[in-house]
């Protein structure tokens, strides 16, 4: 049973639903395969214009699935189509039936060979709960067919049990799907999940750093000023505490000009920090090389975007490069901004296929950076490896 082929955030489950298209995709011509025998040995008994409309549909969509799952992963159109063809098949029996034509007995209409792969089929159309009706809805219509006299005039009982025998087929390969889709659902939240307290991690790692150098200043300047000026008993020990006080003072106005103490700035080298011993912890076959990190001042939003967009590139590069690929990350800083690189050689992508599909990228990484004023840059071709390039520049 195929899912759904619409782009998701889910790594996981999209991978699943890639390999169910691909191999119902190979595997439901196999069974079809039956269906075109029978047909073609009960054409001397069906309108030759009603059977060439039906046999040319059904040879389109199996012809149609197979290249959209191989070649476009568009499949989503021939999986209904392939779905509602049969049904209407079923349901236009009696009209491709000539009257004229003697019905052997232990006759089955060849639609019936395509019924339990049109109902999982459903599922890759339709959403769960339109699919599971319809695959009611498929073997119950062939019941009422099979039982009437141009169907095969089939015993009740017997035909009972071909329909549930379809609807057991259909039911027990899509429930095993449907767990199968659960369980990979269940890795990418944990795999977000363990995204995000990275995120969260390191940045408020860069917020303790920057609260201890702080703490450090205070402590350093003020409290040993107060410490000598409280056990100051000479004129000269006095003298010495003003001056240790001026020093005080002066470089505490000098860090606040350049925005310390202040919840909302950063540091770079308190970014820089938080990001490698984050990276390390989260990714430790990740490569990492930092220069250039300075005192220079940045919006603590500023850095919980970079922080955010840079854990979530290289979480998308473990995800998807592959397990063999070699990666780095690259920290650069100057008087002008930042620049982070996420670089691996791994499998690679072409940028104009996922930027839009792929939410990882688009809203945890570009319009994450865009939002505070930065810029992004992909450079990435399938076989190659991919490189994603944060910039971030001071105003």
């Amino acid at each position: 049973m195929p899912k759904r082929d619409e782009p998701t955030k889910s790594f996981a489950v999209n991978q699943v639903n890639k390999l169910l298209v691909r191999v119902f995709s190979v595997s439901s011509p196999i069974v079809g395969l039956q269906m075109f025998v029978n047909a073609f040995s009960q054409a001397h008994l069906l309108n030759p214009i009603w059977f060439a409309i039906a046999i040319t549909a059904m040879t389109t969509i199996f012809a149609g699935m197979f290249i959209s799952v191989w070649f476009f992963n568009e499949s989503k159109f021939w999986f209904r189509a392939f779905t509602l063809t049969t049904l209407l098949v079923m349901l236009t029996w009696e009209l491709q039936v000539l009257p004229t034509a003697q019905i052997p007995d232990g006759f089955k209409p060849w639609i019936w060979w395509a019924a339990g792969i049109a109902c999982m089929a459903g599922f890759g159309g339709f959403s769960v709960a339109t699919s599971t009706l319809l695959m009611f809805l498929i073997p119950t219509t062939y019941f009422v067919v099979h039982t009437r006299p141009l169907g095969g005039g089939a015993d009740s009982f017997l035909a009972a049990q071909d329909a549930a025998l379809t609807l057991l087929f259909a039911g027990t390969i899509s429930s095993l799907v449907l767990v199968l889709r659960y369980e990979a659902s269940k890795v990418d939240r944990a795999n977000e999940r363990a995204t995000l307290a990275a995120i969260e991690a390191a940045t408020a790692a860069a917020a303790d750093v920057e609260r201890a150098r702080v703490d450090a200043l205070v402590h350093d300047s003020v409290l040993t000023t107060l410490l000598v000026a409280a056990n100051a008993q000479t004129e000269g020990e006095e003298i010495a505490a003003a001056e240790l006080a001026v020093a005080a003072i002066e470089k505490l106005s000098q860090a606040e000009s350049q925005g310390l103490p202040a919840a909302e700035n950063i540091t770079i080298a308190s970014l820089f920090s938080a990001l490698e011993d984050s990276i390390n912890r989260s990714f430790p076959s990740v490569e990492l090389n930092s220069q250039g990190a300075n005192d220079l001042s940045i919006p603590q939003i500023v850095a919980a975007a970079l922080t955010g967009a840079t854990i979530q590139a290289v979480s998308n590069s473990i995800t998807h490069a592959g397990a063999k690929a070699h990666r780095l990350v690259m920290l650069r800083a100057g008087k002008n901004g930042i620049k982070i690189v996420v670089k691996d050689d791994g499998r690679g992508f072409r940028p104009s296929r996922v930027i839009n599909s792929r939410l990882g990228l688009k809203l945890s990484v570009i319009d994450r950076v865009e939002a505070i004023g930065g810029r992004v840059f992909i450079d990435a071709k399938p076989g190659v490896g991919a490189t994603i390039v944060i910039e971030w520049r001071l105003r």
